[in-house]
């Protein structure tokens, strides 16, 4: 049964959250890259809080797909959520957003109203709207599938967010839910439409075939944010304060703001190198980015990494696409 198409943290948003913290904060875009990152991650842990709610769905009866990216011909069109039954295919919209939520239907936008601020949003009702089209072209030219209804659901992840409309709020309250209300949404749904257009195994299929057709996003950061080499921050990062760099002392990494000691605090710092610059790294990568002058204590901490290696001598190098996966 196919249940979700990403589990792990995607790594556009590991590239984004190593960016945001390694980037220099005198660089131009630097508080840009902080607020997507927050953005971004918001709209991540909201789908996961979802998940709680989704796991109760009969996995006999249903395909459940995550992170979905697909390229139309033109440009590329993202699904957070898109539930596959055999009698329809259900698009989530999750959002995870405090405070007061007011839908303007005549001006098609959200506002958040929080702590008396108003900020204007872009309406996730055309957002859905817009995904079902594309996603019926998509199915059409890609999966042979005309004849499939295709509902949508904006979905509040946050319980405590408040959710008004300014007018046609029969069809909004139709529309926008809280991720508590899904079960029941889905119940609804399922009375509305009857009629089996797919097999069982037919969503499975269907499923595995989008998962295939999947495009996940993995941009160089680096060139979109306009960010040199130079402007990344280098050294070893202190788990605790966060300090750059740590210094090497005695088989140990010390923090010299805080004074934690940590033995594999250059793991994540070769993490961070692969996300900016590539999986593969040499001794002289490395000591330059860990801020390490000795050859012999660098070539100790990758060898004792037991990471795949070709070339001998400084020709030696290492591929980090093993700490990704982890």
């Amino acid at each position: 049964m196919i249940r979700e198409t990403i589990k792990k943290y995607p790594v556009h948003l590991r590239k984004l959250e190593a960016l945001s913290r390694r980037l220099n904060p005198n660089h131009i875009n630097f508080q840009k890259v902080v607020d997507n990152f927050g953005r971004q991650k918001s709209g991540y842990q909201g789908e996961r809080v979802l998940d709680y709610h989704l796991s109760y769905l009969p996995e006999k009866e249903y395909v459940i797909l995550h992170g979905l990216r697909f390229f139309d011909g033109i440009g590329f069109f993202q699904i957070d959520v898109l539930i596959l039954s055999k009698y329809y295919f259900l698009i989530l919209e999750v959002k995870n957003i405090k405070g007061t939520l007011l839908f303007d239907p005549e001006f098609n936008q959200l506002i958040r109203i929080e702590q008396e601020k108003e900020e204007a949003f872009p309406d996730p009702l055309l957002q859905v709207d817009r995904q079902k089209r594309l996603l019926k072209n998509f199915l059409s030219a890609h999966i042979n599938i005309t004849d499939i209804p295709i509902y949508t659901l904006v979905v509040i992840s946050n319980p405590s967010t408040i959710i008004k409309a300014t007018t046609a709020k029969k069809q909004i309250l139709q529309r926008v839910i809280h991720s508590a209300k899904l079960h029941l949404k889905i119940e609804e749904l399922n009375k509305l439409y009857v009629k089996e257009i797919l097999s069982a195994s037919e969503i499975q299929k269907v499923g595995k075939q989008l998962v295939k057709k999947n495009q996940t996003l993995d941009s160089d950061l680096l060139q979109y944010y306009e960010i040199k080499r130079t402007d990344i921050l280098k050294g070893v990062q202190c788990p605790e304060c966060l300090n750059i760099p740590m210094c090497r002392f005695h088989s140990n990494w010390v923090c010299p703001k805080c004074n934690n000691k940590s033995r594999m605090a250059h793991i994540p710092a070769l993490v961070d190198y692969s996300l900016f610059f590539g999986t593969c790294i040499t001794n002289r990568q490395a000591r330059n980015f860990l801020q390490v002058s000795s050859n012999n204590v660098v070539r100790y901490l990758l060898s004792s990494l037991d990471l795949p290696t070709t070339g001998k001598n400084k020709s030696k190098t290492y591929n980090l696409a093993y700490l990704l996966s982890k």
